[in-house]
């Protein structure tokens, strides 16, 4: 395979989730990927419960004969899954299905294996031109994101995520502990995006440090600790003991380590 960039998050296969749509669509993407020079891709439709479960046939029907379209241009096409994080998780890591699993818990079943990452905390996401950036902690590189009482944020518009999703938990134990009263919720399942929003000044909004300060801004933000301050999520890589793992997957746990 010809050197060229690798990407490792496309909702290129047809038809599966919300993603390329048809056929056509997804070979257009195909050239497109090519002419910008891309030579791997990492098909990765999704699989969230009541929302996302397309059918295994299908996704590897549609993967088998997109990829040997992609070999015709020039790319190399393999086939992943973005599985969004539920209570299914750990059955399919218990029944062999999944190889590895990334979760925000640092032990919790005694037929798996928790390899730790990293902890993170909660922030809130605000606009540097928020009035209270300019009295609040100047952060520093030991203490990027100073600690702030979200009270003082009563009567503002809280961007909240979905009840079901994982960070709306740890956001709601932020706001009860300060006992802050949003003027007005408004509901957004991706992060980035209220994240984009809070720069916009929109209102505020709520995520993990180490997963938001590497989105896209439009305008510059200031995020600050909220909650408990001695509250932490740790992260691991969950493998089932006793599994046999291939070179390939064990190279790859290697690397998410290396890199968190």
């Amino acid at each position: 395979m010809a050197k060229g960039y690798y990407d490792i998050h496309c909702h290129i296969l047809p038809g599966v989730d919300d993603g390329a749509p048809d056929m056509e669509t997804s070979r257009a993407m195909i050239r497109d990927a090519y002419e910008q020079g891309v030579r791997y891709i990492i098909a990765t439709p999704h699989y969230r419960p009541e929302m996302f479960e397309p059918s295994m046939k299908k996704v590897i029907r549609v993967y088998h004969e997109l990829r040997d379209y992609a070999e015709e241009v020039g790319i190399g096409l393999r086939l992943g899954c973005e599985y969004y994080r539920n209570e299914q998780m750990i059955r399919h890591l218990l029944a062999g299905e999944l190889d590895f699993a990334i979760v925000n818990e640092s032990s919790s079943h005694p037929l798996l294996e928790y390899c730790p990452l990293y902890e993170d905390y909660m922030v809130a996401v605000v606009s540097a031109d928020h009035p209270l950036c300019a009295g609040a902690a100047k952060k520093s590189r030991k203490d990027p994101c100073p600690r702030i009482d979200l009270k003082q944020f009563n009567g503002e518009r809280f961007i909240l995520q979905k009840p079901d999703q994982s960070s709306r938990h740890y956001t709601d134990l932020a706001i009860a502990y300060d006992h802050a009263e949003p003027g007005q919720v408004f509901l957004l399942e991706n992060l980035e995006s209220a994240c984009q929003l809070a720069a916009e000044g929109y209102g505020i909004a709520f995520n993990f440090y180490q997963y938001m300060k590497n989105f896209h801004y439009p305008k510059p933000v200031r995020c600050f600790r909220i909650g408990n301050p001695d509250d932490t999520t740790s992260y691991s890589i969950v493998t089932l003991k006793g599994k046999q793992t291939l070179p390939a997957m064990e190279e790859l746990i290697r690397l998410v380590r290396e890199s968190a």
